[in-house]
């Protein structure tokens, strides 16, 4: 068994291994180009922070992705790594492999967070010496009466959702929306953006200028992001459609607000609302470290 980071040799392997891993999803190339090859923060792209296992005859077995972000702690800026796609295919579980990716990982890509991983990479992790250090928390609202039948439905009959589901436009989304004194406008770029640390005592991943216009605002008609009109822009939202359960869900991806202002955070929650009423939403779904 080999260990190595994905060199542009073996792309074409690395590209065809992932979509065997999901043939229900056909754009890997397109989210493996966006997310990590366009990531600002990538230092070379022919050099991705992707550890790959190959077999005894050069295969691939195995894989974990990495991608370089900036957070905030002890008030100050520091740059770790987000673990995602942590994967051995069934025939080599059991044989210590994935062990050895991780721990490959906590050398190279140090420090490294991960969200929502299964119970399996969990207890690799715990074993190498990771922590646990919060909760991601979900959230679901629902609009419509029916949607609970929908989704009963959708667990019954295990119903596979039209592509065309997933499809939605800017035109479908409103340039303003108010709530009270508050109002938000929709918008293309951004300019400008001072991102502050709330605490210097809580960790608080970075939404810098940079991070917000290739995440949210560089891919047409997949996120809308609806900034706060102010003298000062200190708050915003973004949005997108999802599919999920048999349910056609607004997703609330990222927000932001000063630290403690309530007012601006349920305003951002009673806008979306609208959002979800004016696009006919089964609801809202989100997630959240803050419970």
């Amino acid at each position: 068994m080999r260990i190595s980071r994905l060199t542009p040799e073996g792309l074409d392997q690395f590209i065809k291994f992932n979509q065997a891993i999901d043939p229900t999803r056909d754009d890997f190339v397109e989210r493996f180009q966006f997310q990590v090859l366009e990531n600002p923060l990538l230092e070379d792209k022919a050099m991705p922070n992707i550890l790959v296992s190959y077999d005894e005859n050069g295969q691939i077995v195995g894989q974990h992705l990495h991608n370089p972000f900036e957070y905030y702690f002890k008030g100050k800026q520091l740059k770790g790594f987000y673990g995602f796609d942590f994967f051995v295919t069934e025939n080599y579980r059991g044989k210590g492999i994935g062990s050895a990716i991780a721990r490959q990982a906590n050398i190279e890509f140090n420090p490294h967070f991960g969200v929502g991983v299964s119970d399996a990479s969990q207890r690799i992790q715990l074993s190498l010496g990771n922590q646990i250090i919060g909760y991601l928390f979900t959230y679901l609202w629902i609009r419509n009466w029916l949607s609970p039948i929908k989704f009963g439905m959708n667990q019954l009959f295990k119903q596979k959702p039209d592509k065309r589901s997933f499809r939605c436009y800017k035109s479908n989304f409103p340039n303003k929306i108010s709530v009270g004194d508050f109002q938000f406008h929709l918008v293309e770029t951004l300019e400008q953006w001072d991102c502050e640390n709330w605490n210097k005592d809580v960790l608080e991943f970075s939404r810098s200028l940079n991070f917000i216009n290739w995440r949210f605002l560089s891919q047409e008609n997949k996120y809308f992001f609806y900034l706060l009109t102010g003298s000062k822009a200190e708050a915003y939202f973004v949005v997108r459609k999802i599919f999920a359960r048999g349910l056609n869900l607004l997703a609330l991806v990222d927000y932001r607000v000063p630290e403690m202002d309530e007012k601006k955070f349920k305003a951002i929650l009673f806008a979306t609302q609208q959002l979800a009423k004016l696009g006919g939403y089964d609801g809202i779904f989100t997630m959240s470290s803050f419970h």
